[in-house]
């Protein structure tokens, strides 16, 4: 059975290149972000290059919405072998904090999300 690997915040940048790369490697791809062109797009490439990915499209800082999500991309695929959080910009942060400054606090979220191992 395939791993899978899901990204949410699944853009240009670092999400798109870690679906790529776990892609090759096997893992089903699933990419959660916003804009369903988007995804599409994404998904269109992937598959391209041999890679199984889905798209869904949903806002990651909506928190009701998570469960729905994540149901969604386990209805799909299976279980969620490894799960990518990569917004697409920093304006998820609370506040914004000089490195050296930085302690626990500085790296909350306004969303949550609790991942535990999946047990075999």
């Amino acid at each position: 059975m395939s791993k899978t690997i899901a990204v949410f915040g699944a853009g240009p940048g670092m999400g798109r290149s870690v679906a790529r790369r776990f892609g090759r490697e096997g893992f089903q791809v699933a990419l959660v972000a916003r804009n369903q062109t988007r995804l599409d797009a994404y998904t269109a490439e992937l598959a391209a290059n041999g890679i199984t990915a889905a798209g869904f499209a949903g806002d990651i800082a909506d928190r009701d919405a998570l469960p729905g999500m994540i149901e969604a991309i386990t209805t799909r695929f299976g279980p969620i072998d490894v799960l990518e959080y990569a917004p697409s910009g920093l304006d998820l942060l609370n506040v914004a904090t000089a490195v050296r400054d930085a302690d626990a606090a500085s790296f909350e979220f306004p969303s949550t999300c609790c991942c535990a191992p999946r047990s075999h």
